[in-house]
């Protein structure tokens, strides 16, 4: 894991490519989240970040 405030924890460019799908359903509310964890791990709050990162898989569809 990269030390915190090192730049985003998610590549920007990978999340806006992933919102740029042409897909049925809109992007913007799965990905809110990720954009947050990227918030919060550029102002250095990991117990935010760790709480974010268990809640992604579900938002985004990959939980098991």
């Amino acid at each position: 894991m990269p030390p915190p405030g090192a730049g985003p924890y998610i590549d920007e460019a990978l999340i806006a490519d992933l919102e740029a799908q042409d897909t049925a359903c809109r992007m913007d509310k799965p990905f809110a989240p990720v954009r947050e964890l990227n918030a919060h791990h550029a102002g250095r709050h990991p117990r935010a970040r760790r709480m974010l990162l268990r809640s992604v898989p579900h938002t985004v569809g990959f939980a098991r």
